[in-house]
């Protein structure tokens, strides 16, 4: 399917959400979009982080950068840490969002 029917189907679910949706049933449909998915990159990047440094020195290079870690064990160790901070912060914040009765409405 190409791309740009994808845009136009999701663009076409979220405008229906904002017309006929209460208003909270549309923040926690936006919260569980963001969130879900947030997580599940956060996991990725704390179980592959060598993978995920392949992806981003392919980034580079199409934008015509070369980046070179000066210590592989530390970029490892870096990427691992911002992985578990990803899924950390998604936690607190669906954490928050419980407590304060966001959900629960």
């Amino acid at each position: 399917m190409p791309l740009t029917k994808i845009i136009f189907k999701v663009s076409a679910i979220i405008v229906f959400c904002l017309l006929f949706w209460e208003s909270r049933a549309v923040e926690k449909f936006i919260f569980a979009v963001v969130a879900v998915p947030a997580y599940g990159f956060g996991y990725f990047v704390y179980r592959n982080p060598m993978r995920m440094f392949e992806i981003q020195k392919k980034f580079y290079a199409l934008i015509n950068w070369r980046i070179e870690p000066i210590s592989l064990t530390k970029e490892i160790r870096n990427t691992r840490g911002m992985g578990v901070i990803l899924m950390v912060t998604v936690l607190l914040a669906a954490i928050f969002l419980i407590c304060t009765g966001f959900v629960s409405d």
